[in-house]
């Protein structure tokens, strides 16, 4: 019965990291592809958030954005963004653009 009960807490344990991931959405402000961060307007606010090199790139249907960062759809703002925080650096990044700019 311990063993159970060890296993069920070990595996809790395991994936409750996830569950503290916040998401966020709003508009893209800016892009700053060498310091690796990005300013969201959230609730008409600007709120910088760090990207780290596991952050996943994303186009609006989750696919990869093809050079990260400097992907010339970040050339300009206002992008709707949705963006997944744990521990205050971005794990996903996901940024409705059009097929051309990908």
């Amino acid at each position: 019965m311990r063993r159970i009960f060890s296993g069920a807490v070990v595996a809790l344990l395991l994936t409750a990291g996830g569950l503290f991931a916040d998401e966020v959405k709003g508009k893209l402000k800016s892009v700053d592809a060498d310091k690796m961060t990005v300013t969201v307007t959230v609730d008409d606010k600007d709120q910088d958030f760090k990207l780290d090199a596991d952050t996943k790139i994303l186009n609006g249907d989750g696919n990869p954005l093809k050079k990260g960062l400097k992907n010339k759809a970040f050339g300009k703002s206002g992008q709707n963004v949705v963006l997944t925080v744990e521990k205050d650096v971005v794990k996903e990044f996901k940024v409705t653009v059009k097929k051309k700019d990908q």
